[in-house]
């Protein structure tokens, strides 16, 4: 069994994950996990290109 995260929305949020868990044909939680798996995704690929730049200017380039 996963491991439970309880996230609190508010209403309008709420409102917009059910209206594309209905469009999608999903469950609101399977929105959610692709949702924050995308989000993680781009953010660590932000934070290594800085992390890039940042050696890139140590090293003078």
């Amino acid at each position: 069994m996963q491991p439970v995260t309880t996230v609190r929305f508010d209403p309008e949020i709420r409102e917009q994950l059910d209206k594309m868990a209905e469009l999608m044909d999903r469950p609101r939680a399977w929105i959610i996990r692709e949702a924050v798996a995308q989000y993680l995704e781009r953010e660590a690929w932000y934070f290594a290109e800085v992390q890039k730049g940042i050696d890139d200017a140590g090293r003078g380039e």
